[in-house]
């Protein structure tokens, strides 16, 4: 069952570049990620966690508004992107970003909800009907 996923702590199953549970390897990561020094392409800090009828993904987003930040699904499949273009006023370079997770669950894409709010981006993902665990009487033997 999925109980929880993070970036910052145990356990971290499948959630960055590499599956890991060690903290200093995903710093590692991120300093010797040079790039072209054109763009800044580290990824944001994301939870999962399981809600029962629902997964909720939060991502940390700060300074992204709702129309540079997108959010895919398909199947099991959930891609979290975003673009920021440099803006020289406010003193930011482009910076881009794409994850994506297979959470394990069928997703129902119809009832997807996602919200932005002081830079956190929360999305609630309801599991498909025959995703949601179902609840089995047992009747006494004959």
């Amino acid at each position: 069952m999925l109980a929880r996923y993070s970036d910052h702590g145990f356990p971290r199953f499948a959630l960055g570049r590499r599956a890991t549970a060690f903290p200093f390897d995903a710093l590692m990561d991120r300093l010797l990620d040079f790039g072209t020094g054109l763009e800044q392409s580290a990824a944001p800090t994301v939870t999962l966690d399981d809600r029962g009828d629902a997964l909720r993904l939060r991502a940390e987003v700060p300074g992204f508004s709702e129309k540079e930040l997108g959010v895919t699904v398909t199947g099991t499949i959930v891609t979290l992107t975003g673009e920021r273009k440099a803006d020289a006023s406010k003193g930011t370079s482009d910076y881009r970003f794409s994850r994506t997770f297979d959470v394990g669950v069928k997703i129902d894409s119809d009832k997807v909800d996602a919200s932005l709010v002081h830079g956190v981006l929360t999305v609630t993902l309801p599991k498909a009907a025959e995703a949601q665990a179902k609840q089995i009487a047992i009747r006494a033997g004959a």
